[in-house]
């Protein structure tokens, strides 16, 4: 390993140093290796991160996926790649975000509607269940309600017509 070499190399002009402090190739040398080693040690960790943040991705865990990518970006701040998934993560969890709001709102205009409902008020009921289903396509039974609305008021309205029917014949039995 390449590691092993420098560091050996490292031990040796730490060594020669010891007898010539002043040895310009040594100190050189010396500064080389330690460079090189930090270099092996940061590209390791640069490899480890991206591994373990695209298993974190792949299993759609992308709090942690996330942050082996910003410690990518800590070592290697131009590394494309760690840029590109946490692009693609932000992405994400933002949608996550606006798919939550809407199924926020959609509950709040299903609720709405179904209040609607038991009141007898069928076209604001439509329009919060068409709301509902804009929002969130197949929300709960938003459709089925939607679809039963003519048949309820159908019915409403043969109630009210026979609730008159028999207001008008009670009035007229009364005189």
């Amino acid at each position: 390993m390449d590691e092993a070499r420098y560091k050996d190399a490292l031990g040796h002009w730490s060594e020669i140093l010891s007898f010539m402090p002043e040895n310009i190739e040594a100190i050189e040398g010396k500064r080389q290796a330690e460079i090189a080693i930090d270099n092996i040690i940061r590209y390791e960790s640069i490899k480890r991160f991206m591994a373990s943040g695209i298993s974190y991705f792949e299993l759609n865990d992308f709090k942690l996926a996330r942050q082996d990518f910003m410690s990518v970006l800590q070592l290697d701040p131009e590394n494309g790649a760690a840029q590109d998934y946490i692009e693609k993560i932000d992405d994400i969890m933002n949608s996550k975000k606006k798919y939550e709001q809407r199924l926020r709102e959609a509950e709040i205009f299903y609720v709405s509607g179904l209040k609607n409902l038991r009141e007898n008020k069928f076209e604001e009921a439509r329009d919060e269940l068409e709301n509902t289903i804009s929002l969130i396509p197949n929300y709960k039974d938003a459709r089925a309600r939607l679809a039963s609305i003519p048949a309820l008021k159908a019915e409403f309205d043969r109630r009210e017509k026979e609730r008159r029917l028999r207001q008008i014949n009670e009035e007229f039995q009364t005189g």
